[in-house]
């Protein structure tokens, strides 16, 4: 029993996620059904069916982490308590609550029916468990434990991780928040100390192993720190940091999974050093999610490949020394995204708010 009289009963939460688990499993089957042809998945179905393809998209991510957000909150040994437990029960009623009321809205496009949705998502004892979650003593009884408590939940991290929050968190709050309104308001450039600080923590380096100059053992991949670092700037300003290694972290994985030896010796050491800053180019004006579909092209020709086409929301696109860029290099549409290729394209670095650059041959 939590500190607001509030009751926490692991089996009950799990009930009420494995019967709106069900459900999305079963409706994610006659929706794939439903979007084939012969076998195989159509586009033209899947294009048909686009809402209701990235709504089950969203209730599956909804519920994969309300079911992870029960295994944590019932960990003990990472010090969870009352808080944890109570935090994860609401979360779980808010996600069946929502599937339920999504699908329930236009079941035949899920493939499904108003009965079904009716007699599995809203019998008694789910009815019962969303309606004592749902009740506004439950969040304020939440509030209140997170008051006293001084934190909204433990981090379970190791005692490295652990210290490497606490390190980001400061240089969050006494370089970051300070400018990211100024930054954001006036659409001004992150402040070169941020960059250099930023730098000097050994920030590009998060998913680039020690092996080539980064942070990340060589022998034991490790995202948590990148996530932590990530979430402690996005704290003080996603725009002016938070924002900042998802670039170089893209970039990096993507060298170290399909790159030759020579570009992950050229480029590798320097992007954990900050010597080179990155940009993703990948959205184009008529596709963003539908990456498949992408227009730009790129064709071989003497001392590399000439792209035709325009990309989109490439952010730090002036700054970056080096873009990655998404491109069509097979001109067969019909193989979408296996005629796909990531190229690397140089480029001055630039601190304006547009550039223009010309290479001087090809």
């Amino acid at each position: 029993m939590s500190d607001g009289n509030i009751k926490t009963d692991k089996t009950k939460v799990e009930s009420c996620l494995k019967a709106s688990g069900s459900f999305i499993e079963e409706v994610t089957e006659n929706l794939a059904k439903k979007c084939s042809e012969n076998g195989k998945v159509s586009i033209k179905k899947m294009d048909e069916n686009q809402l209701v393809s990235y709504q089950l998209a969203w209730l599956t991510a909804e519920q994969r982490i309300a079911e992870n957000f029960v295994n944590y909150a019932w960990n003990d040994s990472i010090g969870t308590s009352d808080l944890e437990k109570q935090m994860a029960c609401t979360f779980a009623a808010e996600v069946v609550s929502h599937i339920r009321s999504e699908i329930g809205q236009r079941p035949t496009e899920f493939g499904t029916s108003h009965e079904k949705v009716f007699s599995d998502l809203y019998n008694t004892d789910i009815n019962s468990y969303i309606e004592i979650y749902s009740k506004i003593n439950n969040y304020e009884s939440i509030i209140d434990m997170i008051v006293e408590k001084g934190h909204a939940g433990v981090y379970g991290l190791n005692e490295d991780h652990e210290s490497f929050r606490d390190a980001f968190k400061k240089f969050a709050e006494s370089q970051v928040m300070p400018e990211a309104e100024h930054v954001h308001r006036h659409d001004d450039f992150i402040p070169q100390r941020i960059l250099d600080g930023l730098v000097d923590m050994g920030c590009f380096g998060l998913c680039i192993p020690e092996t080539y100059g980064g942070v990340q053992p060589s022998d034991k991949p490790d995202n948590i720190s990148m996530l932590v670092a990530t979430e402690e700037l996005s704290r003080g300003g996603l725009g002016i940091a938070g924002s900042l290694i998802t670039r170089p972290e893209i970039v990096s994985k993507a060298i170290l999974k399909g790159g030759t030896d020579e570009q992950k010796e050229k480029w590798l050491g320097k992007i954990a050093a900050g010597e080179t800053m990155c940009n993703v180019a990948v959205t184009e004006p008529n596709y963003g999610s539908d990456v498949a579909s992408i227009s730009v092209t790129a064709t071989k020709c003497d001392g590399g490949w000439k792209i035709n086409g325009v990309k989109t929301w490439c952010t730090f696109a002036g700054y970056a020394d080096i873009m990655m860029v998404l491109c069509r290099t097979e001109s067969d549409l019909s193989l979408k995204h296996k005629g796909l290729s990531i190229l690397l394209a140089e480029k001055p670095r630039s601190t304006g708010h547009s550039f223009e650059y010309n290479q001087s041959s090809g």
